[in-house]
């Protein structure tokens, strides 16, 4: 449960290892969304900040929040907030701040956090169209549909 000593700890790794891999499965100019909902800015901004340091400019931040936002992909309907550009003393990646919390109070919904990041640099051995995450009990699986590459179709 979350009140046992360490849990929090760990499930920070877990997050930052789904997102790892869910990007290295990801072919260039892909997009993954990473979502959670929590406001703890250890499971947010921390694991993104991390990724971002970790890939050195091979994935980056797609911008939900503010005048660079793709209006594609941002819902005007709902009220957001940008993510933390700092908490805890810790300073998080500029990049971070294009993320998006959704507060509680701003729409009438459960609170929650959202990030898009794109694959700019080829992590990955295989194209991949789809990445999705999902829990079975109490383990986290990635399932990767694989489609051909593009020179194999026409």
């Amino acid at each position: 449960t979350r009140k046992e000593e360490g849990f929090h700890e760990k499930l920070v790794v877990t997050q930052t290892r789904i997102l790892r891999r869910a990007l290295r499965l990801t072919r260039p100019g892909g997009t993954v969304l990473y979502s959670t909902c929590t406001y703890a800015p250890e499971e947010n901004e921390g694991v993104l900040d991390t990724i971002v340091k970790e890939f050195d400019g091979s994935v980056e931040i797609v911008p939900l929040h503010g005048e660079k936002s793709d209006p594609e992909i941002v819902l005007p309907a709902l009220k957001t907030s940008p993510g933390l550009s700092n908490w805890a003393g810790q300073q998080f990646h500029p990049a971070v701040s294009g993320a998006v919390r959704f507060y509680p109070h701003h729409n009438n919904t459960g609170g929650f956090f959202v990030a898009a990041s794109e694959e700019s640099n080829n992590n990955s051995a295989r194209d991949f169209d789809y990445v999705q995450t999902y829990s079975r009990g109490s383990k986290w699986r990635i399932r990767s549909l694989y489609s051909a590459p593009k020179r194999w179709t026409k």
